[in-house]
């Protein structure tokens, strides 16, 4: 928010899991005009949407419901497979991008390919292995267009 403080974390609540209330994540319907004065030729303009305070600091491993001194498993969604690289690889070299899909596309492409390069310079150079699912594969693909030298290589899953 202020780059100071840490991102508050929100957690789906019980009642929120049986429908019984509803969170508000609608992104902020401002938009500003983030159009650059480098070149006097173009008259493009460009308007990125207002962020709000909501920023994705992991993806999504696995749901449980947490009751008093134990917790009972919902849905294990990508715990497996991380858990699996990381142990198997080290976690200086397994990365996850989480990002916010409820942010444009193109935006989150962008920052992917900031992540991207900074991996890249991270190890000396040595392009990505990128592993993406669903609408991942979506900002993987766009990303791989915009800049193919970042990729060692794509797995695109569902």
């Amino acid at each position: 928010k202020n780059g100071k403080d840490p991102p508050e974390k929100v957690y789906i609540t019980p009642s929120i899991g049986l429908g019984l209330s509803t969170p508000n994540i609608a992104l902020p319907i401002t938009w500003t005009d983030a159009t650059s004065n480098d070149d006097d030729d173009d008259q493009s303009c460009s308007l990125k949407q207002d962020k709000d305070d909501v920023v994705p600091v992991e993806v999504l491993n696995k749901i449980e419901l947490k009751c008093c001194c134990s917790s009972i498993p919902i849905i294990d969604q990508y715990s497996t497979f991380t858990k699996y690289f990381e142990d198997e690889y080290g976690e200086d070299v397994f990365y996850t991008f989480p990002y916010d899909w409820r942010r444009d596309l193109n935006e989150s492409t962008d920052l992917l390919l900031e992540f991207l390069q900074e991996v890249k310079q991270k190890h000396n150079g040595k392009a990505a292995q990128v592993v993406s699912h669903s609408m991942g594969c979506l900002i993987a693909l766009a990303a791989y267009h915009a800049n193919h030298e970042l990729f060692h290589s794509a797995l695109f899953c569902g």
